[in-house]
């Protein structure tokens, strides 16, 4: 049924695919090909694998199916079509009005495309003709693989910034599995959301991990606030430190040098600065009243 649907909803024809050297037992190639509908053509080109396997009865050669074969973003149940758009498109712009697109912000790709399901319709734009992969999950956005008339776009504000976006861009490349969300605290708005890898999982938004050194905001407003510490003042950052029966350290084992101030503690998110440290408040209670009171956690 993928394959029947490749070229009688899709309208993908004239396919050339390239195969690649292997590496193990995948298979990597290229597929160039041509969508045509209603008098309008344009070519479509991507890269995809797949995995070879024995045949469990025949020992033969077999390839491993998975939708990702047929096009490397197809899932389980999903279908490519070609036709009139489902939803109009839109043109989002960041707080300042600056256009955002998936090209110079691949991050925002797979939210663009929610924002698009979401306000396509009400945005007051007008559907193009389009190729597009439909997901099983109906709460799913439509991904858009190739445009081949534009229609009107509508027109929809957003709370990013695009220079704390591009900022994000370039940070989350630097380490693998990365993400990042940069937050105004003041009212929640989202300036910058980013992802290493772009596409797929939108780990920064719906990844559910410990908030872990998130909290150190926190903890370092408590010792400030009651003089524990300043800004510039020294606070030592050795590899390791002593929590009541727990030996705490810093990622791979860091140390900073005699002098180093709590600022550079902080933006280092040295763990044993901030056990040493604690270790001065004499109230238990501190840092849930900070949490609370000052910072909102708990709160309705």
């Amino acid at each position: 049924p993928v394959l029947a649907s490749y070229g009688e909803d899709a309208r993908i024809g004239k396919v050339k695919i390239t195969p690649g050297p292997a590496v193990g037992t995948k298979v990597p190639y290229t597929v160039k090909a041509t969508v045509s509908y209603e008098g309008k053509s344009k070519p479509l080109s991507y890269a995809s694998e797949l995995t070879v396997v024995r045949g469990l009865t025949t020992g033969k050669a077999l390839v491993d199916w998975a939708p990702t074969i047929v096009h490397p973003q197809l899932t389980e149940g999903a279908t490519l079509r070609t036709g009139e758009s489902s939803t109009p498109t839109i043109e989002a712009v960041d707080r300042n009005g600056k256009v955002l697109t998936k090209e110079k912000y691949p991050s925002l790709g797979p939210i663009l495309d929610t924002l698009r399901e979401k306000y396509g319709e009400s945005a007051g734009g007008s559907p193009g003709i389009e190729t597009w992969i439909e997901p099983a999950d109906e709460t799913q956005p439509d991904v858009n693989l190739l445009t081949l008339a534009k229609g009107k776009p509508g027109k929809v504000q957003t709370t990013i910034d695009a220079g704390a976006q591009e900022a994000a861009e370039r940070a989350v490349k630097k380490y693998a599995e990365a993400s990042v969300v940069a937050v105004k605290p003041s009212t929640g708005a989202i300036r910058a959301v980013a992802n290493n890898p772009a596409t797929g999982f939108n780990a920064a938004m719906q990844g559910k991990q410990a908030p872990g050194s998130t909290l150190k905001i926190m903890t370092a407003a408590m010792l400030l606030e009651k003089g524990l510490v300043t800004a510039n003042g020294a606070a030592e950052c050795p590899k390791e430190a002593r929590y009541y029966t727990r030996t705490i350290h810093n990622l791979k084992y860091f140390s900073l040098p005699d002098g180093s101030t709590f600022t550079q503690s902080f933006a280092r998110s040295c763990n044993t600065a901030f056990v040493k440290l604690i270790d001065d408040v004499d109230d238990d209670s501190a840092l849930a009243k900070e949490a609370r009171e000052v910072f909102g956690i708990g709160l309705d």
